[in-house]
């Protein structure tokens, strides 16, 4: 879609550092963690309406169909006027080796990812849908395993992923009903009130 980009890219940390976009050859260099994310930026000096940003995050894939959706349903101002304060970066997924739960690594990999795409994009905003990967395989499998949606466990296990991501990095649910957080970058803070959200920058 003229004037906004949609780049998907995944970041794995090793124990020597980051690498972007690295290719793995063989287990004994599985990294310890690493991270899927889409970053949504405006081309230089382009606009972008509503409608165009509805329309992009659609033809990119479901996922980010149902990040726009919501951050639509629930904005205060335009989301134009947001993305010419800067991108938004949605993490579409973290994971963490299984020997290395518990390390801090989720957290260093969070901070390696901002500061590395910080120095590429300007991003004002990230997003990320509370979804228990546990539960994956129903998500794409027929419609008989939709109930799951309701299911306790799923339910326990969704919340359980909100307060990880609000406690290790800071996110917020859009609102109560919303499977979506959004937490502000660096030089930015996140506003939510019962009207919806906003993005302002720090003087």
């Amino acid at each position: 879609m003229e004037g906004l980009s949609a780049e998907f890219m995944t970041i794995y940390l090793h124990v020597l550092g980051i690498k972007h976009n690295a290719i793995l050859q063989d287990q004994d260099r599985q990294p310890i963690a690493y991270a899927n994310l889409i970053a949504l930026t405006l081309q230089c000096g382009e606009s972008v309406s509503n409608t165009q940003f509805l329309n992009t995050c659609d033809a990119f894939s479901g996922e980010l169909h149902r990040m726009s959706d919501e951050l639509h349903d629930h904005e205060i101002e335009a989301i134009q006027k947001v993305l010419s304060k800067g991108g938004f970066l949605h993490l579409s997924r973290l994971e963490v080796r299984e020997d290395m739960l518990g390390k801090c690594v989720d957290v260093h990999l969070m901070q390696a990812v901002v500061s590395l795409l910080g120095e590429k994009y300007q991003l004002c905003l990230m997003t990320v849908e509370a979804f228990p990967l546990q539960f994956e395989w129903a998500a794409t499998s027929d419609s008989s395993s939709v109930p799951y949606l309701t299911d306790l466990s799923f339910l326990m296990a969704k919340e359980k992923l909100e307060n990880y991501y609000a406690y290790k990095f800071g996110f917020v649910s859009l609102s109560s009903t919303s499977d979506h957080l959004i937490c502000a970058l660096p030089g930015y803070s996140a506003e939510i009130d019962q009207f919806g959200w906003t993005i302002k920058r720090i003087s």
